[in-house]
């Protein structure tokens, strides 16, 4: 006789393409939150540091928009972050002259990895 876990594991419901269900999806999820939150009690304290610093960094943005456009020009960004602006080329992915929001957390997220 198999374990009950194994029994669990073979009756699970999966659609044609062989992933979870979307029930399963949000139970998934919801345990691997919970399982996160008990090793990792701190969890919390790092999602608010997260959150701060991103509003901290969506405020810097826009008080750097001098213009209001919505994107940092190559003087607006060489004011707001001079060093970043030595990389203005690379951050501005699609090569119009300005960085939005977005390019700028691209090359964020890219520079970390």
């Amino acid at each position: 006789m198999a374990p009950p876990f194994a029994q669990e594991r073979e009756s699970r419901r999966f659609n044609l393409e062989g992933s979870l269900t979307p029930e399963e999806r949000h139970q998934l999820r919801r345990d691997l939150d919970s399982l996160s939150r008990e090793i990792y009690p701190r969890r919390p304290a790092l999602e608010r540091h997260l959150q701060d610093s991103r509003r901290r960094a969506v405020e810097r943005f826009g008080h750097a928009d001098v213009d209001g456009d919505r994107a940092l020009n190559r003087a607006e960004m060489e004011h707001f972050a001079p060093r970043a602006a030595r990389h203005f080329d690379r951050i501005d992915s699609d090569g119009d002259g300005r960085v939005t929001e977005q390019e700028l957390a691209d090359s964020f997220r890219r520079r970390q990895e």
